[in-house]
């Protein structure tokens, strides 16, 4: 009829089960939704659709820790643009720092205020052993970055391993209690 409305949010069944694979990956329900987007793909699906499929594929195993097929999903991507920081990760977990530093930087860049884009920055400058460059990028907590080599020390000793951040503004307000010129407890529970 003339002036209805169309239908909200999705109608085919291709669209339903994509936007429930969507939710449960929301939920941080990895496992489900993996079973939900690959019995998706095995349809004969829109390429627009098939594409965003593949893209939420490559996004799951990322989060699961899987850079091989990941990676070969996002290159099933066409016509979208896959996020930097995902490709990025990809190669990170497959050990390919060389590839996924550019990415890094290209989402850092495109994202500047993200913390974890700029950690993962940091550590893949770190692998790269430009550690300069990773621990000179803004807020950036060098324990933060160091994450995988305090993991890698981790596995090869049975010892206690540890490592802590010391803020600026910690480390400010310490020297200023030092020097007499704070009460340095009271400006601590400030």
């Amino acid at each position: 009829f003339k002036g209805e409305q169309p239908p909200l949010g999705p109608t085919h069944p291709f669209e339903i089960a994509f936007a429930q694979a969507q939710k449960i990956y929301g939920e941080n329900k990895l496992e489900d939704a993996a079973k939900g987007v690959t019995a998706l793909l095995a349809n004969d699906l829109q390429p627009q659709l098939r594409s965003q499929a593949h893209d939420l594929a490559g996004w799951i195993q990322v989060k699961l820790g899987n850079g091989r097929p990941a990676l070969d999903h996002f290159a099933q991507v066409q016509g979208l643009t896959v996020a930097p920081q995902a490709v990025a990760a990809a190669f990170s977990l497959i050990g390919d720092d060389a590839r996924a530093l550019p990415l890094w930087e290209q989402a850092a860049a495109a994202a500047p205020s993200d913390a974890t884009v700029r950690h993962e920055l940091a550590g893949t400058f770190i692998r790269n052993r430009q550690p300069a460059k990773g621990l000179a990028l803004p807020n950036v907590k060098p324990a933060l970055a160091y994450l995988d080599v305090i993991h890698r020390v981790r596995q090869a000793t049975h010892l206690p391993v540890a490592a802590y951040n010391v803020s600026g503004e910690y480390a400010m307000v310490k020297a200023a209690a030092e020097k007499g010129w704070i009460d340095g407890d009271r400006v601590m529970m400030e």
